[in-house]
């Protein structure tokens, strides 16, 4: 039980040490929203959307899937949470 509990803990450890340089390299705001996305993806496993500004109908999302199936877009339920939160 330890043993997994430390290798999660080195992987989410790498995970961020990674982060940090990957967005010392990224330039750009798009740059640095498409490595946070894939960052965000690989720690916690999910679908991760990334919007640059407020979330809307006609706004596109930096996408990044852990479900290779998942809509490129939010749902209307979905984007209403995004642009609550």
């Amino acid at each position: 039980m330890y043993a997994r509990q430390n290798a999660k803990k080195a992987y989410r450890t790498e995970i961020l040490l990674e982060t940090g340089r990957k967005l010392q390299d990224a330039g750009s705001l798009e740059n640095i929203a498409k490595r946070t996305a894939e960052q965000l993806n690989m720690l916690l496993e999910r679908n991760v959307y990334f919007y640059l500004g407020k979330p809307g109908k006609n706004s596109r999302p930096v996408v990044c899937k852990a479900d290779e199936e998942a809509d490129d877009t939010l749902d209307d339920s979905e984007l209403a949470v995004a642009q609550w939160t």
